[in-house]
This record gives C-alpha cells, sequence and structure tokens, in this order.
C-alpha cells in the first residue's frame, strides 16, 4: 500500500510472489504480516495499476482474521472521503481470502517523521485528512482504534496529502461481538478509557486523543509519551500533560491548546467531535493564512458537548504581547519587573500561566512562588517555590548549579539560611550552612533583603532568562514585600537575565503598600471581561449555548472570569442547563429561578452545597490544610482510609473545582477555599483545626510553624506555646523576624498558665525582634516585661543590655547608659561614679592593659569558658557602655569601659568578645594616635575572626583596619583592605558597615588626587545611603563628594542636613558642615564659610572629638580666613592685618593638629606659607612651601601638591624666585588633569557666553532652590518649564510625554519636533537641533520654523518620564555648551525633585487615608451609638406601656374583677403595643437578610388593588390616631401582576406609617394607575416635606430627614421599601417640597422582570 513498508520475510503456509488471486490480481511483494494477515504489493492484470492486496488463509481457520477482513471492507465500502482509502473487491480464491484497495504512492507518518518532525502548515493539513476521516467514520457509526503514525499514510515534501488506513479493527455494531472490545492499537496512542485506566466508554473522544497525540509527534519530531515500558507509558497517559511550547516547539498557541483538548485525559474534557476539532482547525489555518502569528481562536467554541471542560485562555492579547516584550527587553537589559493586579478572580493566575507556558517555549527558565493566607505562615513562604524550582532545574542541569555558584560565591551561608532548599545547590555535600559568621541578628532583615535581590540577579543567562511568577503577594510578609522593592528600585545585574512577575488583588492593597512603591517596566491592570469574551470563555468550556444561559453568565459574572466560570458550572450543575440531542437546552423554570439570582457567589456556594456529603467534608479538610492539600493527611485528619478520601475527591474534580496530580490537589482557585472555610461554623472550624495539629504531631520530623498555626486556630494556644517558641527562633535563626514575631504573640497567647521562665522567653524574643524591626514602644513593654519576669542575674543582665541598645536606637543616651550600668551592677561589677574614681579606674586598667602586652603568657587565656558567660555578657555591656559614654562624659570613661571590655574579654580563650574588642580597640588608637598598636590589634581581630570562620567580623576588621591606614596616611593600603572589607560585608548583608568602608574608599582616593574616581564612589554611597535610610553614611557621602569635587554640589543636597539637629552624631555633622564651607568657598563667599566652620569646631569641642575626620576643619577655616583677609581693602590696612593675624593664628592650630594627624599637614604648611608671604616674610613662606611640597610626594597626595606647587609659583613669580613661572605652569597642568571630566567650567576666553551664564548664575540658584521645594509632579513639571525658558532664553519651552502621539496642533503651538524627542528618548541625554549645529535642522524643524530646538530628558532612576523641549523660531544656534549645562543642571534637580514628591505624594496618600479611614470610623461610631440609643428608645416605648398594661391586669386580678369592656380596651392596647415591637423586630430582622442577600421573594399573581385596600383597613385606626384622612383612587378595578404580596404589604405599610408619621393631621392620598407592563403606586402627604439635599440618603439605612427627637422610628422603613421594590424589578423616587408634603412614587413591572 506504502512505498515506506519493509520487506517481508516469507511464513510457510501463506501466498507467494507470483500467485493470483482470481485470475485478476498478482501478488508481488510482501509488505508485513500480523494478526493472521498478511499485506501484500499487488497488481491488477485488467488494468495494470499497482494495488494493496490483504490476504489471510481460510485454511488455517483463523476466525479472529477473516473477520477483520471482511469488517473492513464493509465499513471502507460506507465511508467516503479524500483520507480515505476505497475497497476495490473483497473475494476468495481457493483457501485465501482477500481484500483489495487501490495503491497510494507515499510512506508511512512514521517513516516520515524519522527524518524530522513538521512545520505548523504540514501538521494542519494532517490534522485536517485525519479529522475529515474520523468525521466521517463516527458519523457511521465507527471507531478506528488504533490511530498511529503507522496506520497514517502521507505523501509530498512538503506534505500535502494524508490517508488514515487499517480500519481492520475499528469498532462498530457490525463488528463481530467477539472482537468489538479487544484491546487494540500501540500503548503509546491508546487512550486511557480504552487502556483500561478510566472506567469510561470508548468513545469518539478516543480516536481524538490518539490524534492528538499523532499530531504532536509531528510537531515535536518525537512522541508525547516517552517511557520504557508499557507500564511507564500508562502511567504516563494519566500523569503528564504534554505541550509543545514548554519543549521548546514554536507553535502558535490557539494550535498548542487544540491540541491540548484533544489530549485530556478526562474524555469528557476532550473534544466531543472531530467536526468540531476540525472547524478550529480550519479556522487558525484561515488565520495564519491572513499573516495573524498569534490567532485570537478560542477553542472548542464549535463544540456541542455533553458537560463542561475547562476554559481556554481568553482575551488578554495586549497584556500577553506586554508580558512577551519584557521578557525580550530582559534578555538584552538584564532585569525587568511587571507588576500584575486585578480583583479576585480576574484572570490574573491564567494570564501568568498561559504566559509562563510561551516563555518556557522560548527557552525561558520559569520558576514560580505562591504566598498563602489562613495557613501556617513560615518564612519567605513567597521564595519558596522559587527555591524548589531552582533545586529541581540544578538536578536536571549540574551545569547550571556551577553557575549559580560562581554568580552567588560569599553568599552561600545567608542564602542557605534564608532559603534552606538552596543548600543542595549552593553547599553540595554540605549537611546544613555556617551561619555563625554572618554577623549580629540586628543586621539579620538587611542581610535577608540583601541575600533575595543577589539570588533574583543571579538568575537568569542571555540565551534562557529567568522568569519568576510570584503570585498573591499580597499575602506575603513584609521582609519579602521589602526585599521585591528594594530589587525594584536599585536593580542592577551584570550577569542574570531576570523577568520579575508581581502579582496581587487589587482590593487588598492599598495606597501606599510596599507592592504599590515598586518600579515596573510595566503595570497591568485587569479589567473586567465584556460581554463577548465572557460569550467566548463559556462557549470555550461548553461548545455552543442558548443566547440566555450566556446573558445570564455575563449579567451574573460582571465580567470575572473565574466567576463566569462558577456561574455556568452552576447553571448545569442545578439542571438549569441539560445536555440534549442537538447541544445545551434551557429548562424554563430552573432558569427563572436561576434569573433571581442576584451574586455570582450564590452560585458558587450552591454549587459546593450540590456535592455529597462525604466530598464537601473532604474538601472542608483540606481547605483548612492549605490551598494544595495531600489525600493523605486528610484522611489522617479524617480518620478515613486514603481509598475512600479520594473518592470522595472525584466529584470536585470532574466538576473542576480541584486539580489533581497523583495524591496531591489543588483548589482551582482561592475563592474556593474562602467559601469553604466560611461554611464552616466558628466550633466546626476550631475542630478540624485540633484535629489538623494532632495529626501533624504525629509526623516525622514535626512542623512547629504548621503545629503553632493548628492548635492556635483551634483555639488551644496553650498546646500551640512550645511549638510557637520553636517556630520562633527557627523563623530567627532565618532572619525572619516577622514570622518570628507572629509565632511569639501565638506563645504569647498561649502563656497565660505558663512558668515565669517561659514568659521571659517570650517576653525577651518578642521584645528583641519588635526592637530589630523598628517597632520602639512595643519593645520598651515587652523588654520591661521580660525584665520583671527574669529570674537570675544573667537574664536580668542580657535584658537590661537589650533595654540599652533600645535606647540608644530611641536616641535616649543617658537612659541607655543607665541601663547598661544597672545591668554591670546586677553582674557584680564595678562603675565608677564619679571623675575621680573613673580617671584612677581608667589608669588602673591601662596598667593591666600594660600587663596582659607585657606579659601576655601569664594573663591572657588564663580562665576556663565554661565559667566565663558572666564575664562574657559583662564584655559586651562594657562595649556598649564605651560607646554610650563618647557622647555623655568624655575621654577618660570611654578610656575606661574601653580597656575594661578589652581586659576582661583577654581573660578567656579567643572568643567573639575578644575579636570585637580587638576590632574596636583599633579606631580608638587612631585619636591618641597611636597607629602601630593600632594595625596590629586590626590584624589580631582579623586572625581571630578568620580562626573562628566569622565572615561578617573579618569584614568589620578589615574596614577597621582601612579606617587606621586611611588616619596614618597610608591611603592605597586602605583602599585594598576597605574593598576587601565591603566584598565581605556584602555576602553578609551589612549595608550599613558597607557604606563606612565605602566612604573610606571615596576619601583615600581624593588624598591621592583621584579626584573622578572619588567623585564617581561618593556619589555611589550617597545615592546608596538615600535608598537605605543611613543618614550617617548619607552624610559621609556628602562631605566626600565635596573634598572631591572641590564643593561643586548642589546646595539642596545639602540643606536638609544643614538643618538637623547634630547631637545624634556630632562627627557626621561636622562632615556636613565641611561639604558646605567647601562649597561656599568655591562660590566666592570665604566670610560664610568661615562661619561655617567655626559652627564645626565648636561641634566637635563639644563632643570632645579629635579624630582624623575632623581634624581637616582647622586647615579649611584658615583657607577662608586667609580668603577673607585677601578680600579686606588694602585702603584699610589695620583692618586687613587684623585678618591676616586671625587668619595665622588658626593656621598655626591647623598645623600642630596636623602633626598628629597627617594626612592635613600639606594643607596646614600651605596655608602657614600663604599668609607668611601676606605678611612680608618670604623666606619664611618658602621654607613652609618646600616642607608642603616634600610631605605632599612622600605621602603621595598629587591633588595637594599641585595645589603647593601652584602656591609656590604664584608667591615666587610676585618674589622673583627662579623657576616659579614653570611650577606654575606644571601645577596648572596636574590640576586641569585631574579636573578632567568633572563637571566642566565655563571657559574664560569664551567672551560673551562667559558672561551671559555669569549673568545667569543667580536665576541658576533660585531655579535649584524652587526645584527642591516643588512638592508635587506638576509642580516640578512647571518649575522645570518656566526655569528652562528664563535660564536658557528660549521664545517657547513645554514639558511632554515623550512616548505619546504628538498631535499636529501640539507640535505647531508649542514647537515640538519628533525627530528631537525619539532621539532624546532612545539616547537618555539632550539633543540640541538648530541652524549651523552638527544635528542640523530636522524636517518636522524646518515645517514648524523653528531655527534652535533643545529637548532634555526628565529621568526618574533611569527611566524617561517626560522630555522638556525649548525652541526659538529667529535665532539660529542658540543653545550651545552652556545651554546644555544649564538644561543638563535642571533635568538632574527636576530629576531628585520628581523622586521626592513621589515620596511625597506617598506619605500625603498614606495620611490622607488615614485621615479618611479615622472619618468613617468616627462616622460609625457616632450611628451606632445613634441607632443603639433609637433602638433603646423605641423598644422600650411599647415595653413600657406593655408593662403597665400587665401591672394593671396584675393589679385588678388580685382586687376587684375588672368590667369586660376595659379587660378588652387594655388587652387590644397591649396587643397594639406587641404589634408595634413586633414591627421593629422585624425591620431589623430585614437588615440581617438584606445585607446577606437572603431577602427571600415568593412571586405570584397579585392584584394590588385588593392589596392596597387590605392594607388601608388594618391600618384604619392607626389613621385615625394620626388623625389622617385617607382619599384611594385606582384608575382601574384590577392591577395584576407578578409580585411577593407580602412584600408588598410592607411596602404600602411603611409608605402609610411614614405618611402619617410626618403628615399627621393632614389627608394622604393613594393612587394606582398603569399600563399592560407595568404600574404605579403613590402615596402623598401633605406633611412636612423633605429638603433637596436630604432626598437621596432618606432611603439609606438608619437615615432620616429630621432629628429623631421629634419623630421616632429606626430610619429603616424607606430603605426597606427601596430594597423590595428593587428585589422586584422595580424603582422608587420622591418628589416633595418643604412644608408642602412629599410623594413616594413605586413603579412595578407586571412581569416582575428587572427594569432597565
Amino acid at each position: 500500500m506504502a512505498g515506506g513498508f519493509q520487506q517481508a520475510g516469507d511464513t510457510p503456509g501463506e501466498p507467494h510472489p507470483g500467485q493470483r488471486l482470481g485470475n485478476r490480481y498478482e501478488l508481488r511483494q510482501r509488505l508485513k504480516t500480523g494478526w493472521g494477515i498478511s499485506t501484500w504489493q499487488g497488481l491488477d492484470l485488467l488494468t495494470r495499476e499497482r494495488v494493496l492486496v490483504k490476504v489471510t488463509s481460510l485454511a488455517t481457520f483463523v476466525p479472529t482474521a477473516r473477520h477483520r477482513l471482511e469488517h473492513e471492507a464493509e465499513v471502507l465500502s460506507r465511508l467516503h472521503g479524500q483520507a480515505l482509502v476505497p475497497v476495490r473487491h473483497l473475494g476468495t480464491f481457493d483457501d485465501l481470502l482477500y481484500l483489495v484497495t487501490p495503491w497510494i504512492e507515499g510512506e508511512t507518518l512514521e517513516a516520515r517523521l524519522s527524518r524530522g518532525p513538521l512545520s505548523v502548515s504540514e501538521a494542519i493539513i494532517l490534522g485536517q485528512r485525519l479529522l475529515e476521516a474520523l468525521a466521517e467514520a463516527h458519523h457511521e457509526g465507527v471507531l478506528h482504534r488504533d490511530v498511529k503514525p503507522s496506520n497514517v499514510l502521507v505523501r509530498g515534501e512538503p506534505l500535502s496529502a494524508a490517508w488514515l488506513t487499517d480500519f481492520g479493527l475499528s469498532r462498530s455494531e457490525r463488528l463481530d461481538p467477539s472482537l468489538r472490545d479487544l484491546p487494540v492499537g500501540t500503548a503509546r496512542y491508546l487512550s486511557p478509557e480504552q487502556a483500561g485506566l478510566l472506567n469510561r466508554p470508548v468513545e469518539a473522544s478516543s480516536d481524538l486523543y490518539a490524534v492528538g497525540l499523532v499530531l504532536f509527534e509531528a510537531l515535536a519530531g518525537r512522541p508525547a509519551l516517552e517511557g520504557n515500558s508499557v507500564g511507564e507509558v500508562l502511567r504516563l497517559h494519566l500523569t503528564a500533560h504534554p505541550r509543545l511550547r514548554p519543549v521548546g516547539v514554536e507553535v502558535p498557541l490557539a494550535m498548542e491548546e487544540l491540541i491540548a483538548r484533544l489530549n485530556q485525559t478526562d474524555p469528557l474534557d476532550r473534544y466531543q467531535s472531530a467536526e468540531a476539532a476540525l472547524a478550529d482547525l480550519n479556522a487558525l489555518e484561515a488565520a495564519l493564512s491572513r499573516g495573524e502569528a498569534e490567532p485570537s481562536l478560542v477553542t472548542g467554541a464549535h463544540d456541542h458537548r455533553q458537560s463542561l471542560t475547562e476554559p481556554s485562555f481568553v482575551g488578554r492579547r495586549e497584556e500577553l504581547a506586554t508580558l512577551e516584550r519584557e521578557l525580550a527587553l530582559a534578555r538584552t537589559d538584564g532585569a525587568r519587573a511587571v507588576v500584575v493586579e486585578g480583583e479576585s478572580g480576574g484572570g490574573k493566575s491564567r494570564l501568568l500561566e498561559e504566559f509562563s507556558a510561551r516563555a518556557t517555549g522560548q527557552r525561558a527558565w520559569v520558576l514560580h512562588g505562591q504566598a498563602q493566607d489562613q495557613a501556617a505562615q513560615r518564612p519567605f513562604q513567597l521564595f519558596a517555590g522559587v527555591a524548589e524550582g531552582i533545586a529541581q532545574a540544578v538536578r536536571d542541569q549540574p551545569s547550571l548549579g556551577a553557575l549559580l555558584r560562581e554568580r552567588l560565591s560569599g553568599q552561600e551561608a545567608g542564602l542557605c539560611t534564608v532559603l534552606p532548599r538552596l543548600t543542595e545547590v549552593l553547599t553540595p555535600g554540605m549537611a546544613q550552612p555556617q551561619t555563625q559568621g554572618l554577623g549580629p541578628e540586628s543586621l539579620s532583615e538587611s542581610r535577608s533583603v540583601w541575600c533575595l535581590t543577589a539570588l533574583l540577579n543571579a538568575l537568569g543567562t542571555p540565551d534562557a532568562p529567568a522568569v519568576v511568577v510570584l503570585e498573591d503577594c499580597q499575602w506575603a510578609d513584609t521582609l519579602t514585600l521589602r526585599a521585591l522593592e528594594a530589587w525594584s528600585q536599585g536593580r542592577r545585574s551584570a550577569d542574570g537575565r531576570l523577568l520579575l512577575l508581581v502579582s496581587f488583588r487589587s482590593e487588598d492593597i492599598q495606597p501606599g503598600h510596599a507592592l504599590r512603591r515598586l518600579s515596573p517596566g510595566a503595570h497591568l491592570k485587569l479589567s473586567a471581561f465584556g460581554a463577548a469574551e465572557v460569550a467566548l470563555l463559556a462557549e470555550s468550556m461548553a461548545g455552543v449555548l442558548p443566547p440566555e444561559a450566556v446573558e445570564l453568565v455575563t449579567r451574573l459574572s460582571e465580567g470575572n472570569p473565574f466567576m463566569a466560570s462558577a456561574v455556568l458550572h452552576g447553571l448545569v450543575e442545578d439542571g438549569v442547563l441539560m445536555p440534549g440531542p442537538d447541544g445545551w437546552e434551557v429548562q424554563p423554570e430552573a432558569m427563572a429561578h436561576a434569573r433571581s439570582s442576584r451574586q455570582a457567589a450564590t452560585f458558587l456556594v450552591r454549587r459546593l452545597r450540590l456535592l455529597p456529603p462525604e466530598s464537601l467534608h473532604v474538601l472542608s479538610v483540606g481547605a483548612v490544610l492549605g490551598k494544595a492539600f495531600d489525600a493523605r493527611s486528610v484522611a489522617a485528619l479524617s480518620g478515613t482510609p486514603v481509598e475512600a478520601v479520594n473518592t470522595a475527591l472525584e466529584p470536585p474534580r470532574r466538576r473542576h473545582m480541584l486539580w489533581m496530580e497523583g495524591t496531591r490537589s489543588t483548589f482551582v482557585h482561592d475563592k474556593l477555599r474562602e467559601v469553604l472555610l466560611d461554611l464552616l461554623s466558628p466550633e466546626e472550624r476550631r475542630e478540624l483545626h485540633r484535629l489538623a495539629a494532632r495529626a501533624a504531631a504525629q509526623a516525622v520530623p514535626t512542623d512547629p510553624f504548621e503545629l503553632a498555626y493548628h492548635f492556635d486556630a483551634a483555639g488551644e494556644p496553650s498546646q500551640a506555646l512550645p511549638y510557637a517558641l520553636v517556630a520562633a527562633e527557627q523563623a530567627r535563626q532565618r532572619f525572619a523576624l516577622d514570622t518570628a514575631e507572629l509565632n511569639y504573640r501565638i506563645a504569647e497567647r498561649g502563656a497565660a498558665g505558663a512558668d515565669a521562665h517561659t514568659r521571659y522567653l517570650i517576653a525577651s524574643g518578642l521584645g528583641t525582634a519588635l526592637m530589630m524591626r523598628g517597632r520602639y514602644d512595643e519593645a520598651q513593654l515587652q523588654l520591661e516585661a521580660a525584665q520583671r519576669l527574669a529570674g537570675d542575674r544573667l537574664e536580668q543582665g542580657r535584658t537590661l543590655g537589650h533595654l540599652g541598645e533600645l535606647a540608644f536606637k530611641r536616641g535616649q543616651t543617658v537612659q541607655a547608659n543607665a541601663y547598661l550600668e544597672q545591668g554591670l551592677k546586677l553582674l557584680g561589677r564595678w562603675v565608677p561614679p564619679d571623675a575621680l574614681t573613673t580617671g584612677a579606674s581608667a589608669a588602673w586598667e591601662i596598667l593591666t592593659q600594660a600587663a596582659h602586652t607585657l606579659a601576655p603568657r601569664l594573663w591572657l587565656g588564663r580562665k576556663a569558658l565554661k565559667d566565663g558567660e558572666e564575664d562574657l555578657l559583662a564584655v559586651n555591656l562594657y562595649s556598649r557602655l564605651a560607646y554610650g559614654y563618647w557622647y555623655q562624659r568624655g575621654r577618660a570613661a570611654v578610656l575606661w569601659a574601653h580597656l575594661r571590655d578589652m581586659n576582661l574579654a583577654e581573660r578567656y580563650p579567643p572568643t567573639p568578645e575578644l575579636a570585637q574588642a580587638y576590632s574596636a580597640h583599633s579606631p580608638a588608637l587612631t585619636t591618641l594616635p597611636w597607629f602601630q598598636r593600632a594595625y596590629a590589634y586590626a590584624e589580631k581581630s582579623l586572625a581571630l575572626r578568620q580562626q573562628l570562620g566569622d565572615v561578617w567580623g573579618q569584614g568589620q576588621s578589615l574596614h577597621f583596619y582601612g579606617l587606621a591606614l586611611y588616619a596614618s596616611s597610608r591611603f592605597r593600603e586602605c583602599i585594598e583592605r576597605c574593598r576587601e572589607a565591603v566584598r565581605l560585608l556584602e555576602r553578609t548583608g551589612d549595608p550599613w558597615e558597607v557604606n563606612n568602608a565605602t566612604f573610606q574608599i571615596a576619601m583615600s582616593l581624593y588624598r591621592l588626587g583621584r579626584l573622578k574616581e572619588a567623585a564617581g564612589v561618593s556619589q555611589k554611597l550617597h545615592a546608596a545611603a538615600l535608598t537605605l535610610g543611613d543618614r550617617y553614611s548619607l552624610r559621609l557621602g556628602l562631605e566626600a563628594w565635596a573634598k572631591s569635587t572641590g564643593g561643586r554640589i548642589p546646595a539642596a543636597l545639602l540643606e536638609t542636613e544643614l538643618a538637623a539637629p547634630t547631637a545624634t552624631d556630632p562627627q557626621s555633622f561636622a562632615g556636613v558642615l565641611q561639604a558646605e564651607a567647601l562649597r561656599l568657598l568655591r562660590e566666592g563667599a570665604p566670610a560664610r564659610a568661615a562661619e561655617v566652620l567655626e559652627r564645626a569646631e565648636r561641634v566637635v569641642e563639644d563632643a570632645h572629638l579629635r579624630q582624623e575626620y575632623v581634624a581637616p576643619i582647622t586647615p579649611w577655616l584658615a583657607t577662608a580666613r586667609r580668603q577673607c583677609a585677601q578680600e579686606a581693602s588694602p585702603l584699610n590696612p589695620r583692618q586687613r592685618d587684623a585678618l591676616l593675624a586671625e587668619a595665622e593664628a588658626v593656621a598655626k592650630r591647623a598645623h600642630s593638629v596636623a602633626r598628629t594627624y597627617r594626612n592635613n599637614l600639606p594643607h596646614a604648611l600651605r596655608e602657614r606659607g600663604l599668609l607668611s608671604a601676606l605678611r612680608g616674610h618670604p623666606k619664611q613662606a618658602r621654607k613652609l612651601l618646600n616642607e608642603a611640597l616634600r610631605v605632599a610626594d612622600e605621602l603621595e597626595m598629587r591633588q595637594e601638591r599641585a595645589l603647593t606647587l601652584k602656591a609656590r609659583g604664584e608667591v615666587g613669580e610676585a618674589q622673583g624666585w627662579p623657576g616659579a613661572a614653570r611650577d606654575t605652569e606644571v601645577a596648572t597642568r596636574e590640576l586641569e588633569a585631574m579636573d578632567d571630566g568633572m563637571h566642566p567650567e565655563p571657559d574664560s576666553t569664551s567672551g560673551v557666553g562667559t558672561l551671559s551664564l555669569v549673568d545667569r548664575f543667580p536665576r541658576v540658584l533660585e531655579a535649584g532652590r524652587r526645584l527642591a521645594s516643588a512638592l508635587s509632579r506638576e509642580s516640578v513639571f512647571e518649575t522645570a518649564r518656566t526655569s528652562m525658558l528664563e535660564l536658557l532664553r528660549a521664545e517657547r519651552c513645554a514639558v511632554v510625554d515623550p512616548r505619546a502621539m504628538v498631535s499636529e496642533e501640539d507640535a505647531r503651538t508649542q514647537g515640538l519636533s519628533r525627530t528631537a524627542l525619539a532621539r532624546a528618548l532612545e539616547t537618555g541625554r539632550i539633543t540640541v537641533l538648530g541652524q549651523g549645529l552638527p544635528g542640523g535642522i530636522s524636517e518636522s524643524m524646518e515645517l514648524l520654523g523653528v531655527r534652535s530646538l533643545l529637548c532634555a530628558p526628565l529621568q526618574v532612576r533611569g527611566k524617561t518620564v517626560a522630555c522638556v523641549v525649548a525652541s526659538h523660531r529667529k535665532v539660529g544656534a542658540l543653545f550651545g555648551e552652556d545651554e546644555e549645562r544649564l538644561a543638563s543642571f535642571v533635568t538632574v534637580l527636576a530629576g531628585a525633585a520628581l523622586e521626592n514628591t513621589e515620596n511625597f505624594e506617598r506619605i500625603a496618600a498614606l495620611s490622607e487615608e488615614q485621615g479618611r479611614l479615622y472619618r468613617e470610623e468616627q462616622e460609625a461610631v457616632r450611628r451606632r451609638d445613634d441607632f443603639l440609643s433609637i433602638a433603646a428608645h423605641e423598644l422600650k416605648t411599647p415595653l413600657t406601656s406593655l408593662q403597665l398594661h400587665i401591672q394593671g391586669l396584675q393589679a385588678k386580678a388580685k382586687g376587684a374583677p375588672m368590667p369586660p369592656d376595659k379587660l378588652s380596651a387594655k388587652l387590644e392596647s397591649a396587643y397594639s403595643q406587641t404589634q408595634r415591637l413586633g414591627k421593629l423586630v422585624n425591620d431589623l430582622l430585614d437588615i440581617s437578610r438584606i445585607g446577606q442577600g437572603q431577602l427571600h421573594i415568593k412571586r405570584e399573581n397579585v392584584d394590588l388593588v385588593a392589596l392596597v385596600r387590605g392594607q388601608l383597613e388594618r391600618s384604619r385606626e392607626s389613621l385615625a390616631r394620626a388623625e389622617c384622612e385617607v382619599r384611594f383612587n385606582a384608575t382601574e378595578p384590577r392591577f395584576v401582576g407578578h409580585w411577593d404580596a407580602l412584600r408588598l404589604e410592607q411596602v404600602v405599610g411603611n409608605l402609610l406609617t411614614n405618611a402619617m408619621k410626618y403628615g399627621a393631621g393632614k389627608p394622604v392620598e393613594v393612587t394606582l394607575d398603569g399600563d399592560a407592563t407595568r404600574v404605579r403606586l403613590q402615596v402623598r402627604d401633605h406633611g412636612i416635606g423633605i429638603a433637596e439635599e436630604d432626598r437621596a440618603r432618606i432611603f439609606e439605612r438608619f437615615e432620616r430627614a429630621v432629628s429623631v427627637r421629634h419623630y421616632g422610628g429606626f430610619g429603616l422603613g424607606l430603605w426597606i421599601v427601596r430594597e423590595i421594590v428593587q428585589a422586584l424589578g422595580g424603582g422608587i423616587d420622591v418628589a416633595s417640597t418643604p412644608e408642602k408634603g412629599s410623594t413616594f412614587t413605586v413603579t412595578l413591572p407586571r412581569s416582575g422582570a428587572p427594569m432597565h
């Protein structure tokens, strides 16, 4: 039949080549043999055509073979189609039965695929032919049952035709019953029901399943299910869900969805007919032929189904395109982020699932993480799935592990602590990570953030970018959110390629939340589906649907995709939609009931309640366990066998409530789980949590987080206590302080009956965690409680140490010292009470240290560690006390505390405490200065910490070593040590210490004259400190910035810090003052600079500071004083001499200090030399300047050398020294080289341009001040626009969005050039165009008549948010280098101002939100109080009356009998009061019913005329008491409609009551009129009326237009009327004039249908 069949060998007893059958057909070549049938290539002797002949022997009498041939002939004779092979002849000859069909030129699909996969177009042709053949066969009731590549013939390159062959074992009613259910086919292509894996009938969908597998293999070039044995292949039929794109096969999404629908495991979820699949395939082919790369095809919409299946992916094409664009950018840019938000059920997960499949198809590495609610909260739960995905990927691809280990080198310990699942990836072979070297616990939160950002930056490569999908981030812990925010705002990754997708529910995230502060490349806000999209979604699940069903699904779902699915399932399960012979049919009565539902949530609840009781119970147990649960866990929890649990889970799985994989089940949506939990009573939920906790307690190993959560949720916090304490400690070890706090709180709830030690552990741990989280007030209360509960001296001392640390953090230095001193005294340690004893104690400690230094073998390490717990605690307290004394008690006290700390630590073998003491000793020694000892102790500390494996400590020791090297002018070594320190500190996540070490690097570069490098480092330091909120390092960065740039620093950056208090840190504040002074000196304001520097000196003196970092103040003051003297008029020599004398005194002081701190010696000597020259002492001047040069050369201080050389040259030229001009020339050249590229100044030779720039300088400063004070985005834009207009002297200036389409009108009026905008957007730099300039004039400029144009981008965090465009129509080449610099200045400040406005707007929004919530809360409290007051009054009135009547009756009962008429009157009055009371109670019950959506409406035919007459009769006595005459008029005798009679009586009664209450003594008019479709009821009174502003609110709960003191009632009547009328499909409105009365009009549709 096909040329692709292989030659088979001869079999005895079979036909032979050359044999003729029926004298017409000659057998030529045997092709194959099987099932007792041999297949031959033959020749039709009559027509001379080749034929295919199938032969079986009648002599051997194999019944099955004969039946097969006869059956195939009979089937093919009835089938006609271009993909089927017709029958030529069936006959017998001698003992042979043979079947003849035409010969088809071609080969089997199996042979064709051996050469490679098919293209998409070829696969479509193949699928069309197979589906056409099966459609024909199925129409005739024939199932093929053996669709596989070897039974498909194909022809053409590319493939152009295909035939489905071998119908010998196809099943039909005519097939012999003994063969009808015979298992046939190859295991790889058998459907699960055909293989007996599912207890389902073998039907048409079984053949379609095989077609799906064949198409998959045709496109992928390999089978969809690859197993090493039949058993393994059969297992894959149930567990595998083969997809093409994830394995790298590029096919349209619709093609993949079509094949996936064919390959569904459950036959009910597949296409139900070959015609439906063929219709979709034809539609796909047509779309592709139109050039659509991704056709918007909804698979299954043409199907006629008997059940619902999973919905296809519908809509969201633009969102998918955005995600794919961001993925492409991530391959090149390195790091991208996208935020996806939408309401619950809005399709976020489905969108991300679809994109994940596409990304996998594009060779991206997709990782998933998900947060959880109402479940045990584990540390960094959101990243747990990501870590698991990384571990799995590394197991599959070991080279990936090597890459990650290389990129994350040094971060292993921190990352493995935060995410233990990464241990096998980063430290293979190690049992657990080493965490003792990660630094103090106070750094744990920042360390976690550091580790997670490092992990994100390490993921992905350009060839395989990582896509990290984080779902349900609204439930993520605070620390994880901080990490996401930090990565988003500061991501810089040279190695990784990452697209981070963050999704959350919109309704759960308020303005100001961390997720709202992310800086994504794209922010997708998923809108609700439109009616067309809901219809497509429904039809993808059900096939063709009746229009009324689609309309109901659309209305109830309100565009929510999940709720649309839930409503459609509900309609089927409620019997509203029933499968019929021609598709779905609507059951009218059930549809009428369904239409009365007002919310989709009703269907969701009903769907769950329709489940069998055992299924609902098992689902409820699973919901308590979490979104995903294991059948074995549910079985253990409920005491049910696993088999019974699996059986109970089958109905919800079939109804698409669960995804199941093995024993693991997952709710398809959180809403299902939430509804299940809501359906449980509190008692039921507690009982399930109790069972869950007890089951978890039996697990090995136990999970303390799970146990603590379930016992607490079960209302048994005392049982949760021990597990919560363990969980809290584990969370702290993993740096997850919020999770630790959560579990400490659980422990706190269970500690009522616990012993004092346990309560101490809880209070101490909780207090410490709160302190590290920055919640100082709560921490204070907990630590004070811990202090009261402490059982011994050690516990008390530790707690006082924590209280001292907390006081330091709060800026309460005095209180901190008091706590630490108290702790030391409790431990029996000496604390000197006054200055005299402090001095003596310091002297003693100096002697002790001398003894330790001179005789270390005698004094060091002489005590055993096992006896040293109290001493080592005291060491920590002394160390903190030394820090506190620095700000309070002077150097003697600091020296005593520090040496006491070190001397005590040296009594013991090496410990972390001793290493810390040595480390702190090093910088302390620089204040003496004693540099050699400082080096020695830094090296000792480093060696100890290396010995202890303390990575963080090594970083700190190297930093302090660098500090000592800087103070002693060994700058190159300082840079080397500090860079190594930064590397180690970054590994342990200590950004504060990193910033401090970076400052040493910046200052060393500055001292070496490497100014450009120093400026870059200091500016990065400033930015890092700003992001971190590290004010100390921010000030250091400003100081280094100003010094390295010679004062070129924006004043706005310094203003905030200059206004801050100095007490918290005088050293860094003195640095800011130095920066301001340098800025003023550069501006030519030496007098103001001198004032600032004198203030700095006072700050330093008040703080008793003496160190290298404050030593430069005096030399700079000498410079400022000298410049003041030089500015003095020569006509006033006395003033000038006085200023010179003052400057010289300062310079001598500077020289004195610089002898100790030699970094400043060249500067001090230079100032003394210049002052000597000014005072007429040239010899002394030359000597001092030569000495300054010598020192600068010795210390390699290039800038100091050049400045001194220039000074010597200038003095020498004035004095006539030889070589002076040469000195000036060399110095100028060196200074220019160092200054190259550092904020270029205007060239003095630029003539008019320079004068113009000088003229504009005051306006530049003013522009900076205005931008710094702008607090909104609009004000920043307007300030930038006006500043550019003034400074650039442009004719027009505009701020525009470069990405928006610029209209012709805007371009003309504002002078906008699209070319300039595009160029500025692409480059991120200023673009200048104009006549005579290199850029020339663009075509759009010519059309606009613009001769000069400048376009400057405004950037925030590297992203262009707007462009400022300045233009001029009359002047060409207006914008030169000066204008570019001015524009750059304005845009840089505007960018910084925009960042500030974002922060300000967040704060303002948060403040406004808090205010709104407070006002709402106050209003709610007021309304509650009003309601309670009214309720008490209204309920008390009838009760009081009723009590009086009863008391009267009791009194009469005891005395003389009461006359019957009086008794009757009293009983009637009592009855009236009970009716009133009952009405009030019913109104309250109606509030509850309506609020819960349970206002039951029972529709029936009602005559409204009769109903109103009856209500008027019942109200007759009330109307009489109110003295209201009723006038009733009906335009017809009957108005009949489909309404609820009882509820309408309530409406009429409430309206009459309202009329009587507010129109007492005046007539009430009731009118009825209407037409064929609706009826109108009017109730008019002539009472007090309603003011216009009150008309809208009178229909709300508890509202009334007048004071309750004058009119009673709850204020519920009209609200209940409105709710009932709306439930009946009608409406109500009111017309009123104050003092003239009101008319209430109710309009009702007679049919009861909703009104539009």
